[in-house]
């Protein structure tokens, strides 16, 4: 017995009216995978909506990152970043209450239980830069603390994705 596998359908062995069958098909299996990406796009950005504290304060991060890149001689602009960003993002916490809404596959909840304890998270991380800024432990001796700014943005993004999670798995 031959075990060789069958000839793929579109080859030129196939017979000319299997041919044309599936060549009919392929045209609306790429008009049903583009509606699909443009669903998936659509739910996405909607999603993304609801993510933007997540989102100022990863920029924040980031910011205070370049931040201290630049400004490496002056050590009040990093904490004012940081602050800033903070603030904006406790506004934007603030603007999603009443939401009920689960977003990236169920994954993080939008609700006021995770609102609740993401303004608690936000305004703790406010609470702590407004006392680092007073210490004179860490702002003694011209220290470079913008990686310790980096650490705290980075630590409350971390319990704020915390605080929205639905599954822990």
């Amino acid at each position: 017995p031959d075990r060789r596998p069958a000839a793929p359908a579109d080859s030129a062995a196939a017979p000319p009216a299997r041919r044309r069958a599936t060549a009919a098909i392929r045209p609306a299996a790429r008009v049903s995978q583009e509606i699909l990406v443009n669903l998936m796009a659509d739910l996405i950005l909607k999603d993304l909506a609801l993510f933007t504290p997540e989102i100022a304060l990863t920029a924040t991060l980031l910011a205070a990152i370049i931040g201290d890149l630049i400004f490496r001689r002056t050590s009040a602009v990093v904490p004012g970043i940081v602050l800033a960003g903070f603030v904006v993002t406790g506004v934007l916490i603030l603007g999603q209450s009443g939401t009920d809404a689960s977003i990236f596959s169920s994954m993080i909840a939008v609700d006021a239980f995770a609102v609740f304890f993401k303004l608690v998270v936000i305004l703790t991380a406010i609470l702590i830069v407004v006392f680092s800024l007073g210490s004179t432990e860490l702002n003694a001796g011209g220290r470079k603390v913008g990686e310790y700014y980096a650490l705290l943005s980075a630590a409350t993004l971390g319990m704020m994705l915390m605080a929205g999670a639905s599954n822990f798995l």
